[in-house]
């Protein structure tokens, strides 16, 4: 096993990986913005659930 581990690197603490998780929820997008799909429609007529 120790062959398969040699070049990893530690796993990153759980704190770093949830204020990560928050900065991706905290950036909402408008019903007006264009979609971040890149299709030109806005937001509201392509991708809003």
């Amino acid at each position: 096993m120790n062959e398969l581990t040699i070049g990893m690197q530690e796993a990153a603490p759980a704190s770093s990986l949830q204020s990560l998780l928050r900065k991706t929820h905290s950036q909402k997008i408008g019903r007006n913005e264009p979609c971040p799909c890149q299709s030109g429609k806005k937001f509201k007529k392509c991708c809003m659930p």
